[in-house]
């Protein structure tokens, strides 16, 4: 038995203070080797992705996140670990702080984020970080944003980290397959904490590619490969954000047949953010055809490159892998032989968010081809819906889904038996696409997904290598199915060729070649008939089989339930098929070449100067042409203000100089009218001609400039302003306007230029014109006269109207009104010719006071739906009305003679609805009011849910027409549509209103007002110029808040309006008395408690909030005065749960 051995303490080998030093030497080596591995990890200098791009090792792809460089994103992707590993170039300044992420549709808002940020003590920090709908910023609990290296170099950080595809996090971003909207946002730095910043507020921005790339190998080049390079020719990309350029060249000849097995887009350095896509077009003409060389701005009208240059040889999309787009070594595209064209057209897209005018570009594609054929020819086959108008997505749809199949009885025709290999594909809708996939079935079994992508965008559409070839077969079916949102349109969008139009399609890129150009399909026209005839007989909709297709989708009043129907019905129906051969029609998207009227308004009062102009919404651009009585050396400004002011106004300035040179440029002016020339130059000179003492220029000009110096073309009244003088100038900095001729005019500029339905072939006209009336001497004149019209027994209907200006009169008439006279059809009304205002006018004329038609200067004609018009006649229908011409003679000439007026065109020809006006807003009571001497006071007016739930049928009423109006002070007025809490599109709105130019506006989409829907109302007023208290009423120093809506079907309802409760009004009038020792009383008026209290901001802001929040008294009429049965007192004002978001500028963020 062995025993334990036992050691006196001084026997001991090692002792354990030894061994106590033996373990802390250890421990210093193992410190100092960390310590030494660390140094050379973080210090050692390392390849980064940039560099490893361009060794051209494992392929690593790169972007540009905004327009000036200063953010550059390379990236990786492994699909093994499914992780991409990400690094960002950004030029901040070393404290700055920096966020890159991801978010559905480039949003702000809801968004995943890596940030990057510094402490006050210089300690930097890389969080994982979320937005939320409001888009503050907050640090995730769980963090997956994994930096693996970071660099301050040069004035450049460099950020390097990885992240999984999907962290299973529910505040972070899934990558998936398809388009990623890359965020951005920055802001300067120290930081105390990143937690609650709003990163609307900093500068911010997004970028689409697709961040998960093909890393298939890449099949080495053939040895005999040549290349064509198609370039533009320094061409000077204009000064707009979006450009079409096109260019023709001409190939070398080539006997025989080659393959394209490569091609890559050749971007000018420097220009990489300015090329958006790149397409070359093969034109398909006779080979002895000549073309013309061609290098300017692409168009529908040139048809010869138009309609010929259509075959897609190459095309290349900022985003797109920095390797050549190479195709597979068994295919290649076919070009040359004896019957292929040398003639191409190339397409540049320029995106030139700038404005930027000093942009030189000689970007192009180059060509990689071979005389060594390949085993197979590349071919392009179209799936999807075809873009005939018989399918539609109805209105106000978050997501509306609709399907193009390629049915197997047309592949098992079209296709030959060994099948065809798919290897690549380009998805395509046009503006509310937003998800899009095509599947494949074989023998009714789901196979894998052919293309997908759940965050598509009709802004980013590349041609998409497939990480794994799809093999169709004889008989294999294709289901290519497309969401839409369309909750910001009020119509339905049919699918069409037009880009306001809709497309689904999926142009897929295989070998080898066949037949089979076209498998596509819609729905089978009679099918469509019986939808059409179930919704007049069971729905009880205008549909009818004597319409056409597009007239019976817009007949309907689409409700969900509908929508739904239309969706279920779209699911079960027949199909047409189209299943084509190449030598069919080749079916683009076109756009329309109609011509878009022009509009006219004199600018000045002595007929020296007219303005012409045309309005392209396709581009949110503006044409105009100015016409001016001047010598050739003078100079001349037209432009914007807010309300007609030659201070803090935007003009475009034609001027010539000492030397005889003309010049015309952007330029703005300060607090003092003093003309400045604008940094940014986006008056865009097109024509310039001088003949006859007349200077004619051509200029366009977009909307919004995103320059904070330039004025926005925005909907409602633009003021337009001039000025001019005597030249040659040495400069025209420095001029002050207001001492030289200057003015403006008044017009709607932004025009609804929808198309006009024609006149009934019976139309017969009624004329009503002032008698060479003397316009007095002052600068604002109201006349009214009164007239007959003839006896109409029957009820007719008003189908257009339009103002007849007396020649050389057209500065002098501004707007002109025809009321109608509501008084018993037997009863007579003497002759009135005066100035409306006259004292001597009879008190019985306040009953001609319905609007039947409205006229205001720079109108066209305003012509009716074709679904109604104005009803006038019958047994019970007065003939008398009044005409009321408002006069501007602000020069005060007494020598104008004047016999303008309105005319009628009306038929007996009945439409299908009755157009009626429903008056919105405030009630014409003193119970409401403005304080004085205030820059900005808000009145609003209710049409509550409860009128609307009484007055308006279930299948509601289309307002498409609206005619706003308040008195001297208003300055913006909006009519604000809530259905269930939440805010719809504007009905309108006028940010710049006027008094002074009041009219009737169709609407450019009309809207559907449904029971139970809420309208509000709101005027703001301008009572500088009051020093007291301004009340509502009908006296032209009173106030009013209306807005005149025109609509149909008539119904009952005339008046929906509000004001404040006046129980809520006594009690702020004791408030008053007893808190604030104003010397109110309920024994008083209203109007005598308003003016006796001293208004001063605390009681103003009071006043505001009362109004804000109080309880109602509301007028829910009938059309005979009569208040609809209910109780309409202290009614709740309608809410607001969720408000309608601003439109984002569209502007690059540093602007």
């Amino acid at each position: 038995m062995m025993k334990s051995m036992k050691y006196e303490s001084s026997k001991v080998p090692y002792s354990s203070h030894y061994i106590r030093l033996t373990r802390l030497c250890m421990a210093v080596i193992i410190f100092i080797g960390i310590s030494i591995s660390i140094f050379i990890l973080f210090n050692v200098p390392k390849e980064n992705l940039a560099q490893l791009a361009e060794k051209n090792q494992d392929p690593i792809f790169h972007l540009l996140l905004d327009r000036e460089s200063q953010f550059e994103f390379f990236w990786d992707v492994h699909y093994e670990t499914e992780t991409v590993l990400m690094e960002i170039h950004s030029h901040v300044k070393p404290d700055d702080w920096l966020a890159v992420g991801f978010s559905d549709y480039g949003k702000i808002e809801n968004a995943d984020f890596c940030v990057f940020w510094v402490d006050e003590k210089g300690k930097t920090f890389f969080f994982d970080g979320w937005t939320n709908q409001k888009a503050i910023l907050h640090v995730d609990k769980l963090q997956n944003c994994h930096l693996t290296n970071t660099s301050y170099f040069n004035n450049m950080r460099t950020l390097l980290w990885k992240r999984k595809f999907d962290t299973c996090e529910v505040d972070d971003y899934v990558i998936q397959e398809g388009t990623t909207h890359v965020v951005y946002a920055m802001g300067e730095g120290p930081l105390t904490s990143i937690e609650g910043i709003k990163l609307t507020q900093n500068k911010h921005g997004f970028q689409r590619t697709q961040l998960l790339k093909n890393k298939i190998p890449i099949p080495p080049l053939p040895e005999d490969v040549k290349t064509i390079t198609l370039v533009n020719d320094k061409i000077r990309v204009p000064a707009i954000e979006t450009t079409y350029w096109w260019s023709i060249h001409k190939i070398p000849p080539l006997s025989n047949k080659h393959h394209i097995v490569q091609y890559e887009a050749v971007i000018e350095p420097g220009n990489e953010g300015l090329v958006h896509h790149i397409i070359l077009y093969h034109c398909e003409i006779p080979v002895t055809q000549q073309l013309n060389n061609y290098s300017g701005f692409g168009s529908s009208k040139l048809k010869m490159y138009y309609e010929t240059c259509i075959r897609m040889l190459a095309g290349w999309n900022l985003g797109s892998s920095v390797s050549p787009f190479r195709y597979p070594k068994e295919a290649g595209a076919a070009i040359g032989g004896s019957n292929f064209s040398q003639y191409v057209k190339l397409e540049i897209h320029y995106n030139n968010e700038q404005l930027k005018n000093d942009l030189i570009d000689s970007s192009g594609i180059r060509l990689y081809y071979t005389s060594q054929l390949r085993p197979y020819d590349v071919g392009v086959l179209e799936l999807g819906l075809e873009y005939t108008a018989k399918m539609g997505i109805p209105p106000l749809e978050n997501e509306f889904i609709l399907q193009g199949h390629c049915i197997p009885e047309c592949t098992e025709k079209g296709i030959p038996p060994p099948g065809i290999v798919v290897f690549a594909s380009q998805l395509h809708t046009h503006m509310t696409g937003i998800r899009v996939t095509t599947r494949h079935i074989r023998n009714g079994i789901e196979m894998a997904l052919l293309n997908r992508d759940d965050h598509y965008s009709p802004h980013f559409q590349e041609i998409r290598i497939l990480k794994a070839p799809i093999h169709v077969l004889p008989g294999d079916g294709l289901i290519t199915s497309c969401t839409y949102n369309t909750s910001g349109r009020a119509q339905i969008t049919m699918t069409g060729y037009s880009t306001t139009d809709e497309m689904c399609m999926n142009f897929i890129h295989y070998y080898p070649k066949v037949e089979l150009e076209k498998c596509q399909s819609s729905i089978e026209i009679s099918a469509l008939e019986n939808y059409f005839n179930f919704m007049k007989e069971f729905e009880n909709q205008p549909t009818s089989n004597k319409k056409d297709v597009i007239a019976n989708y817009h007949s309907i009043n689409w409700n969900s339930q509908r929508s739904h129907m239309l969706r279920d019905f779209y699911a079960a129906a027949p199909l047409a098929m189209y299943c084509n051969q190449s030598n069919g029609q080749n079916d683009l998207d076109q756009l329309s070449e109609s011509q878009q009227p022009f509009f006219h308004v004199p600018l000045d009062h002595g007929g020296k100067l007219e303005l012409f102009w045309d309005v392209y919404y396709d581009t949110d651009t503006v044409v105009m042409e100015i016409h001016s009585q001047m010598r050739p050396d003078d100079w001349l400004a037209v432009g914007f203000s807010d309300y007609g002011e030659i201070e803090n106004a935007d003009l475009c300035v034609f001027w010539v100089d000492r030397k005889g040179k003309s010049h015309f440029m952007d330029t703005w002016t300060d607090e003092k009218s003093i003309l400045h020339v604008d940094k940014h130059q986006n008056c865009h000179l097109a024509k310039m001609t001088y003949f006859d003492d007349v200077r004619i220029l051509v200029w366009r000009r977009e909307f919004d400039t995103c320059e904070n110096d330039d004025y926005i073309i925005e909907e409602g009244t633009t003021h337009i302003l001039y000025a001019m003088g005597e030249g040659p100038l040495p400069d025209i900095e420095g001029i002050k306007l207001n001492e030289k001729e200057h003015g403006f005019q008044r017009t709607q500029l932004l025009k609804n230029i929808n198309p006009v339905p024609l006149l009934p072939k019976d139309a017969k006209t009624l004329t009503f014109l002032n008698d060479k009336v003397h316009v007095p001497a002052s600068k604002t004149t109201y006349w009214c006269s009164l007239h007959k019209m003839p006896l109409l027994p029957n009820k007719h209907h008003i189908v257009q109207f339009e103002a007849v200006i007396q020649p050389g009169n057209e500065a002098l008439v501004h707007h002109i009104e025809l009321f109608h006279c509501e008084i018993p059809a037997t009863q007579n009304m003497d002759d009135y010719n005066a100035a409306c205002t006259h004292e001597y006018r009879p008190p019985h004329y306040e009953t001609c006071r319905k609007v039947l038609v409205a006229w205001a200067m720079g109108a066209g004609p305003i012509t009716y739906p074709k679904e109604a018009g104005a009803p006038i006649g019958g047994g019970n229908f007065s003939q008398f009305v009044m005409l009321e011409v408002h006069y501007v003679n602000p020069e005060l000439k007494n020598d104008w003679v004047d016999s303008s007026g309105i005319q009628i065109h009306y038929t007996s020809q009945l439409r299908q609805y009755d157009a009626g006006i429903l008056e919105l807003g405030l009630d014409d009571t003193p119970k409401m009011a403005i304080p004085p001497l205030q820059n900005e006071f808000k009145l609003s007016g209710h049409c509550i849910p409860e009128c609307t739930e009484k007055a308006i049928p279930a299948t509601g009423i289309v307002v498409f027409a609206s005619h706003l109006h308040t008195h001297s002070t208003g300055i913006r007025v909006t009519t604000r549509h809530i259905r269930n809490g939440i805010e719809m599109a504007l009905l309108n709105g006028d940010d710049h209103y006027s008094d002074h130019f009041q009219e009737n506006r169709i609407l450019k989409t009309p809207t559907l007002v449904l029971p139970g829907d809420g309208l509000i109302t709101s005027c703001t007023y301008n009572s500088l110029g009051r020093p007291n208290i301004t009340v509502c009423g009908l006296s032209k120093t009173d106030e009013m808040c209306v807005n005149f809506i025109h609509y149909y079907p008539k119904i009952d309802l005339e008046v929906c309006k509000s004001s404040i409760d006046t129980k809520v009004l006594e009690n702020f009038f004791r408030f008053m008395n007893k808190h604030e020792n104003q010397p109110t009383s309920i024994e008083n008026d209203v109007i005598t408690n308003y003016r006796s209290i001293n208004w001063n901001p605390q009681r103003i802001l009071m006043l505001s909030d009362l109004y804000g929040r109080a309880l109602l008294a509301t007028h829910c009429n009938q059309s005979n005065g009569d208040s609809f049965p209910g109780y309409w007192r202290n009614m709740p004002q309608v809410k607001v749960l969720k408000r309608l978001p601003e439109l984002p500028r569209e502007c690059p963020i540093n602007n």
